[in-house]
């Protein structure tokens, strides 16, 4: 009875060991599939930090065209406010020369630029401040050409600008 227990336990050590070595071959074709298989991590790897230093300098580049839009902007704003300016002043002048058709046509251009820059810049009194003058300067003229109704209305318009001012800049009254 030995015997056959001594075989049984020498096959069943058998198999162990043919059990073991198929893991072992099996552990060596994992470790042998991992080296290979490290090239192509690495190259993802690189592919992945170059394209994360790609996107860096992307970042870098649209933070620049930011600011220089930004800046761009502000010029514009600037050069518009000139364009306003001088259309306003244009419609003094000719008011003063006498050329009233002349002055209306440049204070309504002035009031429809300076109504669109006080829209753009809700959080800025000036250009509003320039539509309550502009607005102020086409009623006087309206009321020396006779046109009554025209400047009133005009005038109610100027004084509700004042009027959204006030409300919105209390401490500026």
């Amino acid at each position: 009875g030995r015997r056959s227990s001594h075989g049984s336990m020498q096959s069943a050590l058998a198999r162990l060991e043919e059990q073991l070595q198929q893991l072992q071959q099996r552990g060596a074709l994992l470790d042998e599939e991992l080296r290979d298989g490290d090239e192509p991590i690495q190259q993802l790897q690189q592919q992945l930090n170059d394209a994360l230093a790609a996107r860096a300098e992307v970042d870098t580049d649209l933070a620049a065209a930011r600011r220089d839009l930004d800046a761009a902007d502000a010029e514009l704003r600037e050069l518009d406010e000139r364009r306003f300016s001088a259309e306003q002043r244009v419609g003094e002048i000719q008011s003063k020369l006498g050329k009233h058709a002349e002055a209306e046509a440049a204070y309504r251009r002035a009031i429809t630029l300076f109504a669109q820059l006080a829209h753009d810049a809700q959080d800025s009194a000036k250009y509003n401040q320039a539509l309550a003058k502009t607005r102020r300067c086409l009623g006087l003229l309206l009321s020396l050409t006779g046109r009554l109704q025209e400047a009133e209305q005009e005038q109610r318009l100027a004084i509700t600008v004042c009027q959204a001012l006030a409300a919105q800049f209390p401490d500026d009254s």
